[in-house]
């Protein structure tokens, strides 16, 4: 039998599927053993259960808790699973669709070796329903200066439009403006953070 859910990839937004609704497609899609986490009486998300032992990428942090790995949003008929329905699908969207930038461009630093340090403050700003997440890039070759912090969430630049806001590795016409710069895509943050990068490790 198939049933229609939201798929959720580390980095990427949610994603409507078929899928088969058979236990060895859903181990399948989160790539081990799932766990159930039931966040209303007709829907759960469906995870790997050991997604963080497994160090399986992040994914985000839902209802206060932390999810790593592939998510697989579905409705619930008593112990059956089934289509997600229209309430669960309105309060999956709310929860997961901002702040996915900053996720992607961790993803990128991680492939490239790039130092970082990433710090999740949402629970700071969980009495308000928001999130906030931060990534400084420390320039360790060397000495661990911090030479640009990147920030999504409550109260950023571009945060609303899933956007980010840095500072440091300003253009000058930026700096001229202030000190901060908002409204930028991970690409755009990655490709200032790896030109400093490869710039510091050629010069030593």
């Amino acid at each position: 039998m198939w049933m229609k859910v939201y798929i959720k990839e580390p980095g990427k937004a949610l994603e409507l599927k078929e899928i088969d609704n058979t236990l060895e497609e859903l181990q399948r899609i989160v790539g081990g053993y799932i766990e159930t986490v039931t966040v209303a009486s007709d829907c759960i998300i469906i995870c790997n259960e050991e997604g963080r032992i497994n160090d399986m990428p992040y994914n985000c942090t839902l209802f206060g808790m932390q999810f790593f790995g592939t998510l697989i949003f579905a409705g619930a008929d008593g112990e059956e699973l089934c289509d997600l329905p229209d309430a669960g699908r309105e309060l999956l969207m709310n929860a997961t669709k901002k702040y996915t930038e900053i996720f992607k461009l961790k993803e990128m630093l991680e492939k490239e070796n790039i130092p970082f340090v990433f710090t999740d403050d949402s629970h700071i700003f969980e009495f308000i329903g928001e999130k906030k997440y931060q990534i400084e890039y420390p320039c360790t070759y060397k000495s661990s200066k911090r030479i640009c912090s990147v920030v999504q969430g409550y109260g950023t630049y571009g945060a609303e439009q899933n956007l980010l806001e840095i500072m440091g590795l300003l253009t000058p016409e930026e700096a001229e403006q202030d000190s901060v710069c908002g409204w930028l895509t991970a690409d755009n943050v990655f490709e200032r953070i790896k030109k400093h990068w490869e710039g510091v490790r050629s010069n030593g």
